[in-house]
């Protein structure tokens, strides 16, 4: 019989290995950004509206230092590496 420690354990060794498995790989990513500028320059305006939706979070800008942050979604990338794996 599994005590409840155990169990937890299972749960969680399940988590990291769920975790482990849905990481974006780096040749992943720059699989999808080599792609990209023929991409953008065939978009309509509309499109790229919608990308940088689907890519950026927040942007942040610092007036005095002239300096901006970008916060990207945390499932953009993965969409578009998932749009990218199902284009030819």
């Amino acid at each position: 019989m599994r005590t409840a420690a155990q169990r937890e354990l299972s749960e969680i060794r399940q988590d990291l290995d769920h975790l482990t498995a849905s990481q974006i790989q780096p040749d992943e990513v720059a699989a999808a950004f080599a792609r990209f500028d023929p991409l953008w320059n065939a978009m309509s305006l509309q499109e790229q509206n919608d990308l940088l939706w689907l890519l950026i979070e927040q942007v942040d800008f610092d007036g005095p230092s002239g300096e901006i942050q970008l916060q990207l979604h945390p499932d953009g990338i993965q969409a578009l590496i998932d749009q990218n794996r199902d284009t030819p």
